[in-house]
């Protein structure tokens, strides 16, 4: 969304030739320049996508390949389209960080929080394997411990606010292998 107002601020600007510079190339500009500014938008790009939160998540993970050429087309595709046409409105003082190209009013505004709400949604995804593979390995553990637990104090009735005891005590018996405390090596766990 803040990538579309920049783009929908910078297209305006073009229309109405409110164009701050028509300087396209530096001839005082260097070979390590260039290269940097390449290497710079390979990166912003592509090397930060590995998408492994998706590929822990896919249903048909033989499909990933396929899925991140084209994101990472996508990707390549908007950023280059953002950086051509903010270098046609700004020329040689177009900002590093785009956000800069925008003056200060309700677009940068609404830009800057769109930027928040991309951030933290992007928190959310790439947070949500690392959860899920605590909440596999470490839920199960205290559930059991709780479950052992209650079975050695001999209570015929369940705990209180857990009437499930007595089956996590028998999920607990048929593991696979004996449970042992977090942190402990284990056997690794498949959380596909």
């Amino acid at each position: 969304v803040a990538l579309a107002i920049c783009l929908g601020v910078l297209a305006a600007r073009t229309e109405s030739g409110d164009v701050g510079s028509t300087v396209w190339v530096n001839a005082r500009t260097g070979f390590f320049p260039k290269v940097s500014a390449i290497s710079a938008m390979l990166f912003a790009s592509g090397v930060q996508k590995l998408f492994m939160n998706i590929l822990a998540e896919m249903n048909e993970p033989e499909d990933y390949p396929r899925a991140v050429t084209a994101a990472l087309a996508a990707f390549m595709l908007l950023y280059l389209t953002v950086a051509i046409l903010a270098y046609h409105v700004k020329g040689n003082e177009t900002p590093g960080y785009l956000l800069d190209a925008l003056n200060y009013n309700a677009s940068r505004s609404w830009a800057g929080a769109a930027m928040w709400v991309h951030v933290a949604v992007s928190f959310a995804i790439n947070s949500q394997v690392l959860c899920r593979a605590v909440s596999l390995r470490v839920h199960h553990w205290i559930y059991c411990l709780g479950a052992l637990h209650y079975e050695r104090l001999g209570t015929p009735e369940p705990v209180v606010g857990n009437p499930m005891a007595p089956e996590l005590v028998k999920d607990c018996e048929v593991m696979d292998e004996p449970i042992s405390a977090p942190g402990q090596p284990h056997k690794a766990m498949d959380i596909t």
